[in-house]
C-alpha cells in the first residue's frame, strides 16, 4: 500500500510536470499545524530526520504530515434483539439495561445503547460504552416510577441505529390508545414495569424479514388476555397489510393468516390466540425471514406477582420489520 507522503509526492510531481516545470514553493508556516515535515522534489524525497538541502535548481515543498484514519461510522444493521425483552417492577426507579454479545455469543465491549420518548422531542439518553461484560444501562429516573413510551436502538458513533429500533409500534386493546408506539414504563409498580431488560447480540447478515423484537406483555397491559400480538412493518416503520404469516406449534399444526384484515385495527398488525400447554413460533410466509422466538401461555419467560398475568393466560408482541435487500 503507498503512504500517504508518498502518495501527496506523485500528485504534486504530476502537477509540476503538467505545468509545464512550473517551480512551487510553499512556506510550512502557510500551512496547517506540523506534526512532521517531508522534504519532496520531483526527483527525490527523504524521511524526516534525513533531509539534505536542496541542490543548485531544487525548490523544496514543505508538506504537513497528515494522518490518515478510516474513521466512518458504522451504517446499517449489525445488531439485533437476541432474547424476549421481559420487564419487571420497581417502585424506586425506572430505567433500561441488558447484555450487548458479538455473533460468538461473547460479551462485547465498546457498544452504546441510546433510548428515547416515543414522542418527538422528548428526552433521549444514551448509555455508557459497555465493559467487558457487556453490560448497558440507561436510567430513566433514579427515584421514582415513570409512566412513558420509549424506542431504543444500538447506535453508532454518531448516535445512529445500527440495529432495528425497538418500539416502532405497540397496540393496545384499549380504543384510547389504539395506535401508541414505543415499550411501554408505567407509573404503577404493582402490575406495570418500570425496568426493561433488553439483549443485543451482534450479526453478520439479516433476512428480508427480520424479527425486529419479541416482548412479553405486562400485567398492567394484558389484563389476562393469552395472545401474540403481531406486527409486520416496514422499513419505515409502517405497517404492512396482506403479508402471510404462519403461526405454528410444537406438535406441528400450523395456521396461516394475513396481517391488516381487521379494518377496525392498525395496518401490519394481527392478534393470535394461544391457549393452554401451547408453545408458538411465527415466521412469514413469503421472502426469507426469520423465525421468532418461541412464547407460551403455560411457562412465561419471568414470573410476576401481579394481577393480569396467571398461568394460561400470557401475551407477547412480536415485531418483523422488512428491511431493503440491495
Amino acid at each position: 500500500m503507498i503512504s500517504s507522503r508518498l502518495f501527496f509526492a506523485i500528485v504534486l510531481s504530476l502537477a509540476t510536470i503538467m505545468s509545464g516545470g512550473l517551480s512551487i514553493l510553499a512556506s510550512a508556516d502557510a500551512l496547517i499545524p506540523q506534526q512532521e515535515e517531508l522534504v519532496w522534489q520531483p526527483s527525490w524525497w527523504t524521511e524526516p530526520g534525513q533531509e539534505r538541502k536542496p541542490q543548485d535548481g531544487e525548490n523544496p515543498l514543505f508538506l504537513p504530515f497528515i494522518a490518515l484514519s478510516d474513521s466512518t461510522p458504522e451504517s446499517g444493521w449489525h445488531y439485533f434483539v437476541s432474547e424476549i425483552i421481559t420487564g419487571s417492577a420497581s417502585c424506586a426507579s425506572t430505567g433500561f439495561a441488558g447484555v450487548v454479545r458479538d455473533d460468538a455469543g461473547v460479551p462485547k465491549a465498546g457498544v452504546q445503547v441510546k433510548v428515547w420518548a416515543a414522542e418527538s422531542g422528548q428526552d433521549s439518553y444514551l448509555s455508557e460504552p459497555t465493559g467487558g461484560d457487556g453490560v448497558w444501562r440507561v436510567v430513566i429516573d433514579d427515584s421514582q416510577p415513570v409512566a412513558g413510551r420509549w424506542k431504543l436502538a444500538v447506535v453508532n458513533s454518531q448516535q445512529e441505529p445500527i440495529s432495528p429500533v425497538i418500539g416502532q409500534v405497540a397496540y393496545q386493546d384499549d380504543p384510547s390508545a389504539v395506535e401508541a408506539p414505543g415499550i411501554p414504563t408505567h407509573d404503577d409498580c404493582v402490575n406495570g414495569h418500570q425496568w426493561l431488560t433488553v439483549g443485543f447480540e451482534q450479526r453478520q447478515e439479516f433476512p428480508e424479514f427480520t424479527v425486529a423484537s419479541v416482548r412479553f406483555i405486562s400485567c398492567r397491559d394484558n389484563h389476562f388476555d393469552h395472545n401474540i400480538r403481531l406486527w409486520v412493518i416496514d422499513v419505515e416503520g409502517n405497517g404492512i397489510r396482506y403479508i402471510p404469516v404462519l403461526f405454528w406449534e410444537e406438535n406441528g399444526f400450523g395456521d396461516g393468516l394475513l396481517t391488516g384484515t381487521d379494518p377496525f385495527k392498525p395496518p401490519g398488525y394481527l392478534d393470535y390466540p394461544i391457549w393452554e400447554r401451547q408453545t408458538w413460533s411465527t415466521e412469514i410466509l413469503t421472502g426469507t425471514t426469520d423465525t421468532s422466538y418461541p412464547v407460551s401461555s403455560e411457562t412465561p419467560p419471568i414470573l410476576e406477582d401481579c394481577s393480569g398475568n396467571a398461568w394460561g393466560h400470557y401475551s407477547y408482541e412480536i415485531v418483523f420489520q422488512r428491511r431493503d435487500l440491495p
